[in-house]
């Protein structure tokens, strides 16, 4: 059955706009999926069809300064909480799982720990670690591309700024043939569909239409403390990552691993980024949905 799409516009307490995507049956168990950075609220067609399969309802927003979300300067990764809290009143859920990819996958993390009330577990696929942390190596098998680019933000974050506006134009403008050479250049086992690849870019093109805002938001809350206590966790969570993986290497979620109580980790042998998801979202969906 051909999964529909809505869109809601939903206001919070201190004046902000959010515009959250769902699909699925409204009365389903929920999942709220965390979209990485710079992405949208755009939720792809094979897992809205997936979710269908299974009565399920997924919900998916825009981060402040994203798309049609309101810009929260200064904000850091708990600060998600209470825009969940915000969307799950609107919509009248009591009950929900979290899940997300990249840097998704702190809020993801950030939600669980932070409302164990609400959330019953929580996901996360090739999620960073948090910066700073002693006996840790953040870079260790990063591609040099992505390593400079975050040591540019750390150390000249003026420079990251204009860096992100010729990020933002080459993700506007990137062609079938760009698009192409990229999938190309994958080591095999990192490989994804065209199709989820070329979702990948419709969904970041979505997320910088308007500006770099949540892009830069994003990068402030990831190197900033995230407000969270990791130790504190209560609930299951599984922390999926391949080794392939060059823009945020496995042993983030290694570290997590061992930081956060009752979790999980699913480390293969070779995924990448992109592929991690694409790969195993539906086991994942249906262990989430086991734990309603």
């Amino acid at each position: 059955m051909q999964a529909e799409f809505r869109t809601t516009q939903v206001r919070t307490a201190d004046g902000r706009d959010l515009l959250v995507e769902s699909t699925g049956d409204p009365r389903g168990r929920t999942l709220l999926f965390f979209n990485g950075t710079p992405t949208s609220r755009k939720i792809f067609q094979g897992m809205a069809e997936e979710a269908n399969s299974l009565g399920a309802h997924i919900l998916c927003y825009d981060r402040p300064g994203y798309a049609g979300s309101t810009p929260q300067p200064g904000r850091i990764v708990a600060d998600c909480v209470r825009d969940v809290l915000t969307i799950t009143n609107h919509f009248g859920i009591d009950r929900l799982a979290v899940w997300g990819i990249s840097g998704g996958g702190p809020h993801a993390i950030a939600t669980a720990i932070l409302l164990p009330e609400l959330v019953c577990a929580a996901a996360t696929f090739a999620s960073l670690a948090p910066y700073a942390i002693s006996d840790f190596d953040y870079f260790e098998g990063m591609s040099e591309r992505k390593k400079s680019q975050r040591s540019l933000y750390l150390s000249d974050p003026v420079g990251f700024q204009l860096h992100l506006q010729v990020s933002r134009q080459e993700i506007i403008n990137a062609s079938e043939d760009y698009l192409s050479a990229k999938l190309e250049a994958m080591p095999p086992g990192a490989r994804v569909s065209r199709a989820f690849y070329q979702f990948s870019y419709e969904t970041m093109q979505m997320a910088v239409e308007n500006g770099i805002e949540g892009y830069w938001e994003d990068y402030q809350a990831f190197y900033s403390d995230w407000g969270v206590d990791l130790s504190t966790n209560t609930l299951p969570i599984q922390l999926w990552h391949g080794r392939e993986d060059v823009d945020v290497p496995f042993q983030h979620s290694q570290w997590l691993s061992m930081a956060i109580p009752q979790s999980e980790l699913h480390l293969t042998q070779k995924d990448g980024h992109f592929s991690i998801l694409e790969n195993h979202r539906a086991n994942v969906m249906d262990w989430l949905l086991s734990n309603f």
